[in-house]
């Protein structure tokens, strides 16, 4: 996310951390560490796309730098003797630009989850891992945009949840890292509308409607949808998983079950 990276590098600048000393990577246990890499001692390269281009199975727009478009921060080249390729629902690979499912094969994949053979079966297939992440790759350097689990589809446009979560760590009143962005499918409309549960910061006197206006401004201006719902509520209502992550699921449905109690 180019928005943690911009942060990280702000709030360190005065201990010496300059542009070059950072790095992206793609990385998980699944391959024992990493997938791709930035070269070091180089900036990593941003693109600019257009917002309306950011679908599954859509070829990226290039916008000039500067322009009103989403930014984008590579992840690096992919590491030697791994290959990735960007798939489609049925399997095939997709050409570069194009938005898909992000595939892995190659000499240090792991070969299952312990004891777990469904979910083996599910994302290792003859020798493929099935990322469920989504991602493209251009001029050979992987882009990675978020997880299939993530994607809030809206009017027939991919929204990516983690983008809106990580804009709303700046509103203040907002508890930083405690927010939580959901698709609610809205039968009037037969689309997800999007539902945002989020919770106070303490330590703010920031009013709940001042927060929720912030909210709607600055969701408005950067990803372009007015969110349908915004529910605040108090530190410690959001569920996580046993992996310390905010859950998704698990948080949509303690909100529809307090709804319908």
């Amino acid at each position: 996310n180019p928005l943690t990276f911009d942060r990280f590098l702000t709030t360190f600048a005065n201990s010496g951390v300059e542009v070059n000393h950072l790095q992206c990577c793609y990385a998980m246990a699944e391959t024992v560490f990493g997938v791709s890499q930035t070269q070091l001692n180089r900036t990593p390269k941003r693109i600019c796309v257009e917002k309306s281009s950011l679908n599954i199975g859509n070829k990226i727009e290039v916008l000039p730098t500067g322009s009103d478009g989403r930014e984008l921060i590579e992840t690096g080249k992919i590491l030697q003797n791994l290959e990735v390729t960007i798939i489609n629902e049925d399997g095939t690979q997709l050409d570069d630009g194009i938005i898909g499912e992000i595939a892995i094969s190659g000499d240090f994949l792991f070969d299952g989850y312990y004891l777990n053979p469904s979910q083996t079966s599910e994302h290792l297939k003859d020798g493929v891992y099935h990322t469920r992440d989504l991602g493209f790759i251009l001029d050979n350097s992987l882009f990675v945009l978020g997880r299939f689990d993530d994607l809030i589809i809206i009017q027939g446009r991919n929204i990516y949840g983690h983008q809106i979560e990580s804009i709303l760590k700046d509103v203040k009143g907002v508890k930083p890292g405690r927010t939580v962005a959901l698709g609610l499918y809205d039968e009037k409309v037969g689309s997800e509308s999007l539902l945002l549960i989020v919770e106070r910061d303490n330590s703010s006197s920031t009013d709940d409607s001042t927060i929720k206006g912030e909210i709607v401004k600055v969701v408005q201006s950067l990803i372009d949808v007015v969110p349908k719902v915004i529910k605040l509520v108090n530190q410690g209502w959001l569920l996580k998983t046993t992996s310390g992550k905010i859950g998704r699921l698990e948080n949509l449905k303690k909100y529809i079950s307090e709804k319908k109690g």
